[in-house]
């Protein structure tokens, strides 16, 4: 019975002690940001962050009072929402852009095709 017992002793040892090669690696390799939407985001948040306040102390103003330095609130405003200033940045600008445009050079010949074809006769 010892000798059993010590058996499984060293197979549940050696199990734990010794990597298994089916176990899965949960390290991923990170990819250049070498795109300029990826550089303009990394940018951003850099800019964000307040690199001088510690984050064991005071994470929040570390990952944020870059933001909060460059944002001040206006004395006439309570308080400032991001969304706002998005509407006013190129980025707001294009996506309204975007979405008030039409295509009329393509949305005219599919119309006048299926207008004409023998299925809506």
């Amino acid at each position: 019975m010892a000798i059993v017992f010590l058996a499984a002793l060293c197979i549940v040892a050696s199990r734990i002690t010794l990597p298994s090669e089916s176990a899965p690696s949960y390290r991923q390799e990170s990819e250049e940001c070498t795109s300029p939407e990826c550089q303009e985001a990394a940018r951003a948040l850099l800019e964000s962050m307040d690199t001088t306040a510690d984050p064991c102390q005071n994470f929040y103003r570390y990952a944020c009072g870059g933001w909060i330095d460059r944002h001040p609130i206006p004395p006439e405003k309570g308080r400032v929402f991001g969304i706002r200033r998005l509407g006013r940045s190129s980025v707001g600008k294009r996506s309204r852009n975007l979405k008030n445009a039409t295509n009329e050079s393509h949305e005219r010949p599919v119309l006048q095709s299926a207008l004409s074809s023998k299925v809506y006769r």
